[in-house]
Formats: C-alpha cells, sequence, structure tokens
C-alpha cells in the first residue's frame, strides 16, 4: 500500500499472499497501517503483484486509487456502571456512548465488554457481552446510549470491566489506541 501526496509516494504497508487464488476466487486482506500522519486529501494506492511475480493475462488492472477524503476517530465514553453481588451471581451494566471525533463517518462497528484480572486488555480476557452499532455513526456524532449488561457472573470484585469499542477492528481510525476504557470492580454498592 502506498500513499501519494504532493511529497511523493510512501509505502506504508506490505502484505503477502501465501496461498494459490483460484480462478474466480477472491482474497480478502486487511491493511491497517499506524503512526501515519494527516492522511485526509492524500492517495491511496494498493498495487497488487507488485514485483510481477504472476503471470496474468492483464497487468493493467493491478492498481487500486482511492482518494482518503476522511478518517474516523471513536471515543468511548461510560456513563453510568452497577456492579451487584448477588446470591444467584454477580451482575455488572455498563452504560456509555460513543462518539466520531473524526473527520468521516464510520461504518458498523462492536463494542465489547471483557472481564480481567488486571487493568490490560488481551485475548485472555472473557467477553462477557458485546453490541453492534448498526447505523455507523456520522462525524462529530455520538451513538445512542448502549447498554451491556451480564447476570450470573462468578465474583467479580477485585477485578477490572475492559470496554473496547470497534472489537473486531474493522474500521481504520486515526488513533486506534483510544478505544478502550478500564473500570475497576470494587465490592457490590462501591462502584
Amino acid at each position: 500500500m502506498l500513499f501519494r501526496s504532493d511529497e511523493g509516494d510512501a509505502q506504508v504497508a506490505t502484505v503477502v499472499v501465501e496461498k494459490s487464488i483460484l480462478p474466480g476466487e477472491r482474497v480478502s486482506v486487511k491493511l491497517k497501517p499506524t503512526g501515519l500522519a494527516n492522511l485526509v486529501g492524500r492517495f491511496i494506492l494498493v498495487v497488487i503483484d507488485a514485483n510481477n511475480d504472476v503471470e496474468e493475462s492483464a497487468e493493467v488492472n493491478n492498481i487500486l486509487v482511492r482518494k482518503v477524503e476522511g478518517i474516523p476517530d471513536f471515543r468511548p465514553a461510560i456513563t453510568k456502571f452497577k456492579h451487584k453481588e448477588r446470591s444467584g451471581g454477580d451482575r455488572l451494566a455498563v452504560t456509555l456512548n460513543v462518539r466520531n471525533r473524526g473527520t468521516a463517518e464510520a461504518g458498523e462497528f462492536s463494542v465489547a465488554v471483557f472481564l480481567s484480572d488486571d487493568a490490560s486488555w488481551d485475548p485472555a480476557d472473557e467477553q462477557i457481552v458485546s453490541a453492534t452499532i448498526v447505523e455507523g455513526l456520522a462525524p462529530g456524532k455520538k451513538s445512542g446510549v448502549v447498554k451491556l449488561k451480564r447476570k450470573g457472573l462468578p465474583p467479580v470484585a477485585g477485578k477490572f470491566v475492559i470496554v473496547v469499542v470497534d472489537a473486531d477492528d474493522v474500521v481504520f481510525e486515526v488513533n486506534e489506541e483510544n478505544n478502550t476504557l478500564v473500570v475497576p470492580i470494587a465490592a457490590s454498592g462501591t462502584s
């Protein structure tokens, strides 16, 4: 993947497809370059078979060019958090909204809640509930209220709730590092 501007091209990502592609078959490749400054107004050039390793009947259709008109950027905010200890299991309820502080509309994305032993999200953390924001989110707008609840949990006091916006990592954003909120879980009635 290249970004083109008046200053010239910059290669920002490369992916090697390690399998043969059959006639008529499609292969999805996800490129999410990071650390890129101002992308708006620049062009993305995706070059397939850049080294001409594959002999094809038509080589002219291996380039895709798109202008970057804007990029979304999510910022979650928890508006309410409840923890209740019950004989049938602990209950957690998280109410939040998500604002798109970027310059482009974000399509569908998900919000997930994880239970963790520490304040850092990692793949070993248990996902306890999730929701999908189907309508997407326009720049400068915030989502409706998202309520995520879970009953029947083992005792969770002393653990952490970690909320992750765009949990499936489908939206390319200005800043991918601001999608997570961490809440320590105190004993019931003190959260």
